[in-house]
């Protein structure tokens, strides 16, 4: 159970009840859990509207959420998690699902792939503010993030390791509607296109070498690329190719960390 309640103004903000549950299988080495959420009084957001002493009062709402991990001692693992969120307005809810499989081809060498969806049917959230009128936009919101890290071990003191995460998203807006001062919303005629496709592509590749006790050599390799437009792609490979046709800093950095006793210091002088 949580309650929320703001100092100042000394109002109230949210109440929700949840539980969980989460088990593993001794012999498979599987775990797997279930949890809930109830928000059954509305919700008083102060955030959204960016705008102090006003609110939005979104409704009242449930979900629910299942995850799994395999056995880990094992080549291939794989985990996963689902999650659904449904609001007392029609067609309103969000969908989230997450598959991380994993494989480790031997000792040395390690791989991680993780894709996590999620879909906001008729969203609702703050897009402008016109002479002091708060305009908010009902959107379908659409994000994927994929992960790729590798991981390769030399030795006990040495590794590289590459990481890949290609962020998406996307809103696609429906309609505008005018908040109200009782956090509410309004029919305006407010139009605009606030549509936005945004991408953040990155790599990072990392070399790491212990080479003495409490010592540290490390080089990093950058690359980042930030995207974002009113073109909506339906074609993942479309947007993919297009965010890799925009501008990219590429940076590499060299990190050096000695340590020093202080003991074999002075023993050094001394003689």
């Amino acid at each position: 159970m949580h309650y929320s309640q703001r100092y100042d103004p000394n109002v109230f903000q949210d109440f929700n009840i949840n539980g969980r549950a989460n088990t593993t299988f001794s012999k498979q080495f599987f775990s797997t859990g279930i949890g809930f959420q109830l928000e059954p009084l509305l919700t008083y957001d102060f955030f959204e509207p960016r705008t102090y002493g006003r609110f939005y009062t979104y409704p009242t709402n449930s979900s629910f959420d299942y995850w799994f991990s395999s056995d880990y001692r094992k080549r291939f693992a794989l985990d996963g998690n689902i999650f659904y969120r449904d609001f007392n307005e029609n067609n309103r809810n969000n969908v989230n699902f997450r598959v991380s499989p994993r494989f480790r081809a031997n000792n040395k060498l390690f791989f991680v792939f993780n894709s996590q969806n999620d879909f906001k049917r008729d969203d609702i959230g703050y897009v402008n503010n016109v002479e002091n009128q708060i305009f908010f936009g009902i959107r379908d919101v659409k994000t994927l993030t994929n992960t790729l890290t590798n991981t390769y071990t030399f030795t006990n003191r040495m590794a590289v390791s590459l990481r890949i995460r290609h962020y998406w998203s996307e809103a696609v807006y429906a309609r505008y509607q005018l908040l109200a001062e009782d956090g509410s919303l309004e029919n305006t005629n407010y139009q605009n296109n606030h549509d936005v496709n945004f991408n953040a592509f990155n790599i990072d590749l990392v070399y790491v070498w212990n080479f003495a006790p409490g010592s540290e050599m490390t080089i990093v390799w950058k690359n980042a690329i930030l995207q974002d437009d009113k073109d909506i792609y339906l074609n993942y490979f479309n947007n993919f190719r297009n965010t890799l046709e925009s501008p990219q800093i590429n940076s590499i950095s060299l990190k050096l960390l000695y340590y020093l006793d202080y003991l074999n210091v002075r023993n050094v002088f001394k003689k």
